[in-house]
């Protein structure tokens, strides 16, 4: 979380948060206990406090969770009388049992979108902020059947929170038996990097709980303060289109689609030109229905499809501008293999919905524009993050008149990386025609001609020199420990913004890119399994996909005993109060392309 540059008034003074929607997930299982218990619903209160409930613009939701999970309280104006409002607190009773985070997740998610509406054009509410506030002092030991393990559950509910726009997730670890790489993947931080700062993780301990909690409420209410502040401060969106660009690619149809990394190494203001460069991109096409469309995809820990091709945003050029100037930063990891899986799945949607004689005369492009060096990937799958890239550029070789142009943003790019998805030799010198390097102050200026280059490319049905992956000799070496991780800077780290959705997965109903789990039965503790890339949510369809997201290794020793979970024949294990069975973290991934 980016710290903001004044002082903010402290919690019970002139910190009051507007417009928010406030979710707190209460862990009541039985290391807690019932005295613990009660410190966590005073910690609710002072929570509750911070928000400006006044005309009921902000609202405050309850759950909590042990074996099963019970809302307490839906998303909700608080009382104005605090009598009224701690009665209500008080008749939350203490569960006593196991621990099923990942549901818990689950239901504040459910929370979040009941409450989100989108206009006609499908815009998000740009002025409501969210809060997700998760208080836990163990490791999770339940997870849903339907889900195999409890990483892929971890995975799908963090997926889903990934889609809620606006969205900070505050977690707070107390005592020593917390799994920290659980938390810190939930907080949208790196699990394996466990020396690496977590704004949205706070570490504590009973004693200090409410000391911590008063600074970590000052902290939030900065934080949100100055979004609000430098939003109100942007220009509004002007509803004509602007003279974006004095390119145009006159001759010829053209699929699009661009590829946008939103990883938390990107800061609000670079974030806002990388909107620009799809701004940009779109006003170099000949945008109308029967001729040039446009799509967007977001990427971080996982990746999302904001629209088709298909849809009338694509080819509509007003609604188009304006809804790339809306898109939120996604936040988190650096998921580049996701975000070109769905980038492929637009281009075959696309494809079938086109006549054959149309599909073979459309040209399409694909401009990817990241800052960094991918550190996530499908690792159930694929050893390194070369190998995720050459599986899905193959596929996309058989794709019939493919651009492929990166825009390799900033130092801390992987040359390799971008050389292999730009179609040239990764380990070659010689310059490669499909990628362009650049810095965010010059990008802008530079791009209209690039993109010349590109019109001229499909003006005139020439296509670039692109090697197959065939040809393409992947580097075998990976540095230890992992892929490089990006430097962090992006501000409060959602694990999310939607996961990697699988293929064939329409969008549906709800927020977009939500897919449902595997239809068995619930209620499973930990075997111990990674989560499994095809994942995905509860209820929905397709979950979409920031900078810290990771996944965590199994932990060799001390690792939590996880055994099938049975409520009717299998009662809580019998810890103490105050105590959890010590364990390994998920081993959480980003969602499955």
């Amino acid at each position: 979380m980016k710290r903001a540059a004044h002082e903010a008034t402290g919690l019970g003074q002139a910190c009051k948060l507007k417009n928010v929607d406030a979710v707190v997930v209460l862990d009541s299982s039985m290391s807690v206990g019932a005295e613990h218990w009660q410190e966590l619903l005073k910690l609710t209160k002072q929570f509750g406090d911070t928000l400006d409930s006044s005309a009921g613009h902000s609202r405050l939701g309850l759950v909590s969770y042990s074996d099963s999970v019970t809302v307490l309280r839906k998303l909700q104006k608080i009382p104005s009388g605090t009598a009224q409002f701690e009665e209500e607190l008080g008749a939350a009773s203490f569960m006593n049992g196991n621990t099923f985070t990942p549901k818990a997740l689950d239901s504040a998610y459910e929370l979040f979108k009941e409450t989100i509406h989108e206009d006609s054009e499908g815009a998000e509410d740009q002025e409501k902020r969210r809060l997700l506030l998760l208080a836990t002092d163990g490791c999770a030991d339940i997870y849903g059947k339907e889900y195999g393990s409890l990483e892929h559950h971890y995975r799908a509910a963090v997926g889903n929170l990934d889609k809620v726009p606006h969205l900070h997730t505050l977690v707070l670890g107390i005592g020593k038996q917390v799994c920290v790489e659980e938390l810190r993947y939930i907080a949208g931080c790196d699990p394996r990097s466990l020396d690496a700062p977590c704004p949205s993780l706070l570490l504590t301990s009973w004693d200090s709980l409410q000391k911590d909690l008063r600074r970590l409420d000052k902290d939030v209410c900065e934080e949100i303060t100055m979004e609000e502040k430098e939003d109100q401060e942007m220009p509004p969106v002007v509803p004509e289109t602007p003279e974006i660009s004095t390119t145009t690619c006159h001759k010829g149809r053209v699929d699009a689609v661009a590829v946008l990394d939103g990883s938390g190494s990107i800061s609000r203001a670079d974030w806002k030109k990388t909107r620009d460069i799809a701004k940009l991109f779109s006003g170099a096409l000949n945008i109308a229905e029967d001729q040039s469309h446009v799509s967007v995809v977001r990427f971080s820990t996982t990746a999302r499809a904001d629209w088709s091709l298909v849809q009338p945003v694509s080819w509509t050029e007003k609604q188009l501008t304006n809804r790339i100037s809306r898109l939120p930063q996604p936040y988190g990891g650096t998921n580049t293999p996701a975000a070109l899986e769905e980038a492929y799945k637009i281009f075959v949607t696309s494809m079938n919905n086109r006549d054959e004689h149309d599909s073979k005369h459309v040209h399409r492009v694909l401009l990817l524009a990241t800052d960094g060096c991918v550190n996530q990937w499908d690792r159930f799958k694929f050893r390194t993050p070369e190998a995720h890239l050459h599986d899905v550029l193959e596929r996309m070789s058989s794709l019939k008149n493919l651009h492929i142009k990166v825009l390799g943003i900033g130092k801390s790019i992987c040359h390799s990386e971008i050389r292999l998805i730009a179609g040239c030799d990764p380990k070659g010198t010689e310059s490669c025609r499909n990628a362009k390097y650049t810095d965010f102050n010059s990008v802008l200026d530079e791009l209209p001609e690039y993109l010349e280059e590109i019109c001229e490319e499909v003006e005139h049905g020439v296509l670039p020199p692109v090697s197959s992956p065939e040809d393409v000799t992947i580097p075998s070496e990976e540095p230890e420990g992992g892929p490089p991780a990006e430097e962090e800077e992006g501000g409060l780290q959602p694990p999310t913004e939607g996961a990697g959705e699988e293929e064939g997965f329409p969008p549906t109903e709800g927020l977009p890119g939500e897919q449902p789990p595997v239809p068995e039965e619930p209620g499973e503790e930990t075997p111990g399994a990674g989560p499994l890339p095809e994942e995905h949510p509860p209820t929905e369809a397709h979950p979409p996909t920031e900078e810290e997201g990771g996944q965590f290794e199994p932990s060799t020793e001390g690792e939590c005993e996880r055994e099938e979970y049975t409520p009717e024949t299998q009662p809580p294990t019998t810890e103490e109060p105050g105590e959890e069975t010590p364990g390994a973290g998920p081993l959480p991934e980003e969602h499955p392309p």
